[in-house]
């Protein structure tokens, strides 16, 4: 929970400073260059007022860099959101893309992708480290499910179905359901 929260007079100056670098942009000649520059802009504004809203940074020295969908921030150590989440000193919800950006593609061109999409720079270790985690996580949790089948017998045989048909659904369209079926006979 953070206490510190910015004021409208505070948004608007942050705002303000933008402004004229918004206005430029009128000045280009094609929209790809426009629509670039805005998400730039909006991007760094993005930023500072975050880092504004989470609240003033203390004149000590106990502050933290985080990790953001934003880039790196800095914010105070009293905030619950300077404490690592999962051991790093990145955001949840950046986490989470790195995990699904690392699901989509290799190691290699994940930071790529990242980078191009949210315009920050994480390492291919970083990504390495955030996959491991979750990848542990989930042979953690896949460890509690419990076997239904008791395991064959050297007399049984074992029979596997598999299945899968598409379903047209009054909300999403149309959507595959896949079905799994095992059983054993005795000979």
């Amino acid at each position: 929970m953070v206490n510190a929260d910015i004021t409208k007079a505070e948004y608007l100056e942050l705002a303000s400073k933008h402004y004229d670098l918004i206005n430029d942009l009128n000045k280009l000649d094609n929209f790809y260059d426009y629509e670039k520059g805005f998400i730039s802009i909006l991007h760094k504004m993005g930023k500072e007022i975050l880092e504004k809203n989470l609240g003033t940074l203390s004149q000590d020295k106990r502050k933290k860099t985080l990790l953001t969908t934003m880039g790196k921030i800095t914010i105070n150590c009293s905030l619950s959101f300077s404490q690592k989440v999962n051991g790093f000193q990145m955001s949840s919800l950046l986490q989470n893309l790195v995990a699904y950006a690392r699901q989509l593609n290799v190691y290699e061109k994940s930071n790529d992708i990242l980078e191009r999409f949210l315009s920050i720079e994480i390492s291919t270790m970083q990504v390495n480290k955030v996959t491991d985690y979750y990848r542990s996580s989930c042979a953690k949790e896949e460890a509690l499910w419990q076997v239904s089948l008791k395991p064959v017998k050297p007399k049984e045989v074992l029979y596997i179905e598999a299945d899968s048909s598409m379903l047209f659904t009054r909300d999403n369209g149309w959507k595959e359901v896949k079905a799994g079926r095992l059983c054993s006979l005795s000979l």
